[in-house]
């Protein structure tokens, strides 16, 4: 007799609460929107080629001026800056030449599938990429390198050089 009451108190519990788990008087469950907040996660921002050059640049090239004839007098009269404008200037297109290398070498030339450019000569560099655009075995990579470097001049060698040197 005792089971039989147990086993009844059991199944009209267990009826209710199954009741009760589909019958709910809050709208926004019954939508099925979901109210939780979302929050994006910040990420480190690498600081751009205009605000690097901002930083690096002497004052005279990164400031704009209205009057183009004293720019055009202040410049013939300082060999010096002049040859720090062509420096920026190469380092600049250094950097595009360079976006073809990050896959491998990474954006800060720290490594990754290829060797870690950071820290290395500007000589080392130079003779490397020279080798392997002449198609000599160079490493384990060659075969990975010596296409990236084939259709490069001894002028866009020397900036995407003069780019990894920044870093």
């Amino acid at each position: 007799m005792q089971f039989r009451t147990i086993m009844t108190v059991m199944l009209v519990s267990g009826a209710s609460l199954l009741a009760a788990c589909g019958d709910s008087s809050d709208k926004e469950s019954r939508s099925g929107m979901d109210t939780r907040e979302v929050t994006k996660q910040s990420t480190p921002q690498t600081p751009s080629l205009d605000q690097r050059f901002e930083a690096t640049a002497p004052a005279q090239f990164s400031a704009k001026t209205s009057e183009p004839a004293e720019a055009e007098t202040s410049i013939a009269k300082k060999p010096a800056e002049v040859e720090a404008a062509n420096t920026t200037v190469a380092v600049a297109s250094g950097q595009s030449l360079y976006s073809t290398c990050m896959g491998c070498h990474g954006a800060t030339g720290s490594g990754g599938v290829g060797p870690q450019l950071t820290g290395k000569t500007k000589d080392f560099l130079v003779e490397r990429m020279k080798a392997y655009r002449a198609g000599e075995q160079v490493g384990p990579m060659t075969a990975m390198m010596a296409p990236m470097v084939s259709g490069m001049t001894d002028e866009q060698i020397d900036r995407v050089v003069d780019y990894i040197l920044t870093f």
